[in-house]
């Protein structure tokens, strides 16, 4: 039985260059059951025709006056009949397995409105980059949405047409009456703009799956080249959401600009604009100086791009690059790599925790973890060991307050259990025995869930704030507690991963 359509949206204007490409691309899906429909946004360079060339059943073209790639994709999903809306920009490319796996994505998770992937970056003449976008792919809230845009670009969605029927609205831009999706009003920046729309006002899940199945390229005479105006644009969409959701964009609304700072200060680093990437940079920290203790690794990259294009000769700023972008391409490859493999694996639990309330925490977890193979890490006491003697376990060192050999033994037991057993989650109560395994854990890439003890209601324990940088999921038990700390998720009964 075949299938739901799914429709392909492919907003074309002057790409004859790169359009064939692109449309060979969705041809060529193992998906068959299609629908491609390519919008002509008043393009004058003979793409059109380029299009026209193609003969297959699946394929239309529609035309209509310059409106922009929000106005194309506009017109595109009122003609699509699918259940399933994608699209994808005449310049990027999608790898033949992409429909087939963002339906089936879709079909398995009802509670998913918007599907997306990781993207790989290819240049202008579609040679591969080496290097990927590697974005955030469950747990999407309001704020990592506005913050971190992990869906990351256009091309990268399969969408219910639930959700669009969800945020639709009626206006008057173009002389009548239409329905709209995407804000036509919107020259760039209307994808994240139409993204928060649907997670702010529809119970639709954002989510994505580990496989980089969309080729973006990187051209500099593209939209995205002129840095300041995508900033404006940006802006924009801030200025519109303090309209309908004003306490959000009060708690969330100056790290958000930091972040998008942050990135602009990449693409000028990548544009050879030192200066600039160093202002935008010192921007981002005067607007929300905690992007250093959130991301780290990040933000100091980001920062030591930026002074060093302005410091050391081209030539050698250039080899440099070079380097970086080779070591970082061949991480992001074995992070894919090992994230398809666990696409749907037994999870191999680790529970790490000291003793006390901190094991009876863990103990009453037993529902989620106990289906899955599992290795304890605690403290030997008489409860601990009457509990667990059933029970794999490794004994760990106490106490470890101000205990600097057992935190160095701890730390080479958080070596050898990691080498040993290859856990695939960390879940941990704490106390101070979860910081080696959770640190050490984020190299061996493990997941990470911390859940934050009962007790603590105004305040993170020391432990939960030393591995906060380093975790997937930190459980809180009291909204005060969420509110001080936001990427933090909510107990609901019992957490989860």
């Amino acid at each position: 039985m075949a299938g739901p359509l799914v429709s392909v949206v492919i907003p074309v204007y002057n790409s004859a260059a790169t359009v064939a490409e692109s449309l060979r691309s969705v041809l060529e899906q193992t998906y068959p059951h299609l629908e491609i429909l390519v919008v002509d946004d008043g393009s004058t360079d003979g793409a059109v025709a380029i299009c026209e060339t193609f003969e297959d059943p699946r394929l239309r073209i529609l035309h209509q006056a310059n409106r922009g790639l929000a106005g194309a994709r506009n017109t595109g999903i009122r003609q699509a009949r699918g259940a399933y809306i994608g699209f994808l920009d005449s310049d990027d490319l999608w790898l033949p397995e992409k429909v087939a796996r963002h339906v089936a994505h879709l079909q398995a998770r009802p509670e998913v409105g918007v599907s997306f992937s990781p993207s790989g970056f290819i240049d202008e003449h579609s040679r591969p980059l080496g290097i990927y976008q590697m974005p955030r792919l469950e747990g999407i809230t309001p704020e990592i949405l506005f913050c971190r845009n992990p869906i990351g670009n256009g091309s990268a969605v399969v969408i219910r047409r639930e959700v669009f029927e969800a945020i639709r609205f009626r206006a008057n831009l173009h002389g009548e009456p239409e329905d709209f999706y995407f804000d036509d009003t919107f020259r760039q920046s209307e994808d994240i703009e139409c993204w928060l729309r649907i997670i702010l006002d529809t119970p639709w899940r954002i989510e994505g799956i580990p496989e980089a199945l969309t080729l973006y390229r990187i051209s500099e005479g593209g939209l995205s080249a002129n840095l300041m105006k995508q900033y404006a644009s940006w802006e924009r969409i801030l200025t519109k959401t303090t309209l309908t959701h004003p306490d959000f964009i009060r708690r969330h609304g100056a790290r958000a600009r930091a972040y998008q700072l942050r990135y602009l200060a990449r693409r000028a680093t990548r544009q050879r604009e030192g200066a600039m990437a160093v202002r935008l940079l010192h921007q981002a920290l005067a607007t929300y100086g905690r992007i250093l203790i959130e991301e780290p690794r990040r933000t100091v990259i980001t920062l030591l791009a930026a002074y060093l294009l302005r410091l050391l000769p081209p030539g050698l700023y250039r080899a440099l690059e070079r380097l970086m972008l080779r070591l970082t391409g061949a991480s992001q490859e074995r992070r894919l790599r090992r994230d398809a493999r666990q696409t749907a694996p037994a999870l191999k639990v680790l529970l790490v925790c000291s003793s006390g309330g901190h094991f009876k925490a863990l103990q009453q977890l037993r529902e989620f973890w106990q289906p899955h193979p599992h290795l304890w890490v605690s403290f030997r006491t008489p409860t601990t060991e009457t509990a667990l003697q059933a029970e794999r376990v490794r004994w760990a060192y106490s106490p470890t307050n101000r205990n600097l050999p057992n935190l160095w033994r701890n730390l080479l037991l958080a070596v050898r259990v990691l080498r040993e057993e290859r856990p695939t989650l960390i879940l941990t109560t704490g106390a101070g025995v979860a910081v080696p395994f959770v640190l050490l854990g984020k190299l061996f890439g493990c997941r990470t869930v911390f859940i934050e003890s009962v007790t603590r209601i105004h305040t993170l324990s020391l432990s939960a704030r030393l591995v906060r940088p380093f975790l997937d999921v930190l459980y809180v038990h009291w909204p005060r507690l969420q509110a001080r700390y936001p990427r933090a998720e909510l107990v609901q009964g019992r957490p989860a991963p």
